[in-house]
């Protein structure tokens, strides 16, 4: 996801991230930059649109966290679905290890999910793209209730190819 806007702040912003993805040791202009972020700093109005805004977290509990809380909200029947574990050792490998994937996936209508790999960079399917899924499906004669889906169905923010 990029930082819109050319102004100073979202400038300096953009720079700020800049730094953190670099790693190391960051300026006191970019924590300052950061700093300025912080929620009880901010007007009403600004904190309401974080609500929507992608969340850091320090530990993967705590965005498992914040991601289930967000799709219960959305008051859809939430799907539990279970990777499938194919090859020697597989099975017992940390999330780590796999890419961070998790061997369960939690998903539901209306949930925004993010691409963590560049799919069809011409049509703007890359690492970071952002999208809300709007159905779900299983083959034909599937029983729901035990059978896995076959496919989630996301409408991708900015997609620009065939529908």
């Amino acid at each position: 996801m990029r930082q819109l806007g050319e102004d100073a702040s979202a400038t300096a912003f953009r720079a700020a991230l800049a730094d953190l993805r670099e790693g190391g040791a960051i300026s006191s202009e970019t924590w300052d930059t950061l700093s300025s972020r912080v929620a009880n700093k901010l007007s009403p109005e600004e904190v309401a649109t974080l609500d929507t805004a992608i969340h850091i977290y320090f530990k993967k509990e705590q965005a498992a966290e914040y991601n289930h809380r967000r799709l219960a909200e959305l008051g859809s029947a939430i799907l539990r679905i279970f990777a499938k574990h194919e090859g020697s050792g597989v099975a017992s490998a940390i999330s780590d290890d796999a890419e961070n994937l998790s061997d369960t996936l939690y998903i539901c209508k209306g949930a925004r999910v993010m691409l963590t790999k560049n799919l069809w960079g011409a049509n703007g399917l890359v690492n970071g793209s952002m999208g809300t899924g709007r159905d779900i499906f299983w083959m034909e004669d599937a029983d729901t209730t035990v059978d896995q889906p076959y496919g989630v169905m996301v409408e991708f923010d900015g997609y620009t190819g065939p529908t």
